[in-house]
């Protein structure tokens, strides 16, 4: 059974290719629009907006760095007084 499947998916395959390639449709292909359309100008322009972006990105990033930075000392510090505490109630 599991050969006759094989030899069907084979078929299915075979037809596929030859429908297509027999067909005779040529498909175009589309021209590389954005090389065409965009002159030195509106590149320039493009890159000054990615820089500023690529900025603004940068400082928010640092921002939740040192946020992240700050609550994860805080997170110790409450792991440390935890500790402490716990220590004391089970020495008592």
């Amino acid at each position: 059974m599991v050969v006759s499947f094989a030899l069907f998916s084979d078929q299915n395959k075979n037809k596929a290719t030859k429908s297509a390639s027999t067909t005779g449709i040529k498909r175009p292909h589309q021209p590389d629009v954005i090389s065409s359309t965009i002159d030195n100008v509106t590149a320039a322009q493009e890159v000054t907006r990615l820089e500023a972006l690529c900025e603004a990105r940068t400082q928010s990033l640092n921002l939740v760095k040192k946020q992240l930075r700050q609550r994860s000392q805080g997170f110790e510090a409450m792991a440390v007084l935890l500790k402490y505490l716990t220590e004391e109630v089970c020495s008592i």
